[in-house]
Order: structure tokens, then C-alpha cells, then sequence
């Protein structure tokens, strides 16, 4: 009688927690990979800042102790007038008011020789506009100050830059990792699938049934040859049980047929016939069954042992 095996689920869920775990590895790769290069993109640009600003400050308190206060309040005038650098400047008293610079007011908070960003009103091209600084401050005197600053647009469209490509990045790679994932997942779960298929065909009768394996001899491959070995192992001993089950069945057939028909004969006969010869003849089959039997047993008992039990 054959086995009928229950319907199976596909093993779908192996391969997208493949695919999942392939584009878990790619995004968390990706993320770090763009971070490490913001971050120090970030801070080669801070370098070149603060090399900018102090440069620039120096060279104002130079030129400030070489000459006079007039002298520099003139040369930031006409800086502020004809550059077209985001650098802003303002030269300011003990109180704030502003001498010189395109900062209106002085920005509060900002401790002198560190770099701070603040956001100040500043004077472009005949325009008030509210602007994000990073500026540094340095003591002229007892009653002045000088401030210098950039505008810190580039820093700021960079950080924006950086969240934009960075989800765009992780989508890419979410979608690209998913889908690959999933192609390479499949090989794995169509070797999975097909060997569920074959022990079900195998265990519904078909003991002919066997794995496929490629040329590309690779583990999958190695996993199929052990498979059918399996299987082939499997088969010779269903067909040696059958053969033997066969044996068996003629062997115990033919004494029984004998003790049945000589029980019959000996029915119709009445007392006519001699009651030792058929009970000689009988005992004769059913030692022969008796044999038979415990030879079984025995053949049982050796198959059961173990080649550790064995001595010469």
C-alpha cells in the first residue's frame, strides 16, 4: 500500500528571508559607507574654514596694529563694497554698536578666538537678509571687537545633499538587494523544493525516483549525490525486503498446503487410514516451519547487530 503525503507549503518564506537578510547587509553597508564619506568630507571642509577665517582675522588685527582703528573700519568698507566672497565682517564697540562691516548687529553669545556659527542680518547688494554664519571673533582692543564669518550656505546644502542621497541611496539599494536577493535565493530553495518533491514521489511508490544533479559540482550537487545515495539504499532494501517476503510466503505456503491436505484426506478417509503415518508426516512439516522460523530470527538478529559487536 502506498503512502499518500499530506500537500506541503512551498518554501517561499527561505528564500525573502534570503533576500531580507541580503538587503539588510547591502543598506547597513551603504549607510556607512556614505556617513564615513560625509563626515569627513565634512570635516576637510571645516579644516579648510576655520584655515580660511583665521587667515583672513589675522591678517585684520595686523593690519589693524600697524595702523589705526580708521584705517581698518576703511579697508573693511571697501572690502564689504567690492568683494564678492561670502565672507561678512564687522568691527563692533564695547557696546555693539557697529564702526564697520556688512553685519548689522553684533551677534550675542560668541566667545572670542572659537569658531561658532550664529546666524546674524547682514547687508548684500542693498539687501537685508537674515543669514547662518560660522564666524570666529577677535579682541582688538579694550573697546573694540572684530568679527569674521562665512556663510555657512555650502555647509548647510551639503547636509541636505547628504540626507537626500542617502535615502535615495537606501532605496536603490533596498530595491537592488531585494531583487537580487530573491534571483540568488531561488537556486537554494529550488534545490530545497525539488528534493521535497522527490522524497514525496519516492514515499508515494515511485522508488525510482531521484535528485537531478548538475555539472557544476558544487555543494548543492554534493547534497544531491547523498541524497540519492540515500534513496538508492533505501530502494535495495524495500526490494530485498520484498524478495525475501516473497521467499518467505512460498516457503511457509508449501508445508501448509501439505498439513492442510493431509488433515482433509484424512477426514474423508474416517479411521480407514493409519493415524501415525499422518501424524509423522505432519510433525515433519511443522518442524520444517519451525526452521524456517528460526532461521528468520536469526537473519533478524544479524541485521540488527552492529559491526562494533563483531570479533573474528
Amino acid at each position: 500500500m502506498t503512502r499518500v503525503s499530506p500537500p506541503r507549503r512551498r518554501p517561499q518564506a527561505a528564500a525573502f528571508r534570503g533576500a531580507l537578510w541580503i538587503t539588510l547587509i547591502a543598506v547597513v553597508t551603504t549607510v556607512v559607507a556614505l556617513s564615513v564619506q560625509h563626515f569627513q568630507t565634512v570635516r576637510v571642509l571645516k579644516i579648510e574654514l576655520e584655515h580660511l577665517l583665521e587667515g583672513e582675522a589675522d591678517a585684520l588685527v595686523l593690519r589693524y596694529r600697524d595702523g589705526d582703528l580708521g584705517g581698518l573700519v576703511s579697508y573693511i568698507d571697501e572690502q564689504t563694497r567690492t568683494q564678492r566672497r561670502d565672507v561678512v565682517y564687522m568691527v563692533a564697540d564695547r557696546a555693539g554698536r557697529r564702526l564697520a562691516g556688512n553685519v548689522l548687529v553684533w551677534p550675542s553669545g560668541l566667545a572670542a578666538e572659537h569658531l561658532a556659527i550664529t546666524t546674524v542680518r547682514v547687508r548684500r547688494g542693498g539687501e537685508v537678509q537674515s543669514r547662518r554664519i560660522e564666524a570666529e571673533v577677535r579682541t582688538l582692543g579694550p573697546d573694540t571687537r572684530l568679527l569674521v564669518g562665512h556663510l555657512a550656505d555650502s555647509r548647510i546644502a551639503l547636509g541636505r545633499r547628504y540626507w537626500m542621497s542617502l535615502a535615495l541611496s537606501v532605496l536603490a539599494t533596498a530595491v537592488l538587494g531585494l531583487s537580487l536577493g530573491w534571483l540568488v535565493s531561488r537556486r537554494g530553495v529550488r534545490v530545497v523544493r525539488a528534493a521535497a518533491d522527490t522524497g514525496d514521489r519516492f514515499l508515494s511508490g515511485h522508488l525510482d525516483e531521484r535528485l537531478k544533479v548538475s555539472l557544476r559540482d558544487d555543494e548543492f550537487d554534493r547534497l544531491a549525490e547523498v541524497f540519492n545515495a540515500c534513496l538508492d539504499e533505501i530502494e535495495r532494501m524495500v526490494r530485498s525486503l520484498r524478495a525475501a517476503t516473497d521467499g518467505l510466503a512460498h516457503d511457509l505456503k508449501t508445508p501448509l498446503t501439505r498439513i492442510k491436505a493431509r488433515l482433509e484426506l484424512a477426514a474423508l478417509r474416517g479411521h480407514e487410514a493409519p493415524q501415525q503415518d499422518i501424524l509423522a508426516e505432519t510433525a515433519r512439516d511443522l518442524d520444517a516451519l519451525l526452521s524456517l522460523v528460526n532461521g528468520l530470527l536469526v537473519l533478524a538478529r544479524a541485521d540488527a547487530t552492529t559491526a562494533d559487536s563483531f570479533v573474528p
